[in-house]
């Protein structure tokens, strides 16, 4: 069974089923996607994405989403330390 397109909590990992929309021990949205770039999240438990790097525990406290956005994209790409 391939998780590709399956939806985790940023927080806990919590790995949502068909019409989970938010995780029922932390409170947040399920994403299915990274917050940076868009690539589907691929492992169950993944912590960082596997293309751009960024840690989706850094989208769940929403006063410093913004920041974390935003120093994301100064940072560039960072596998090759580019900005694309």
């Amino acid at each position: 069974m391939s998780n590709i397109g399956k939806k985790i909590c940023p927080r806990c990992n919590y790995l949502g089923k068909d019409r989970d929309s938010t995780c029922p021990y932390c409170g947040l949205k399920l994403i299915s996607q990274c917050p940076r770039c868009g690539a589907p999240i691929k492992v169950a438990f993944a912590e960082y994405c596997y293309i751009c790097g960024f840690r989706f525990e850094n989208v769940t406290n929403k006063s410093n989403r913004k920041e974390v956005m935003k120093k994301t994209k100064r940072q560039g790409d960072p596998l090759t330390g580019t900005n694309e």
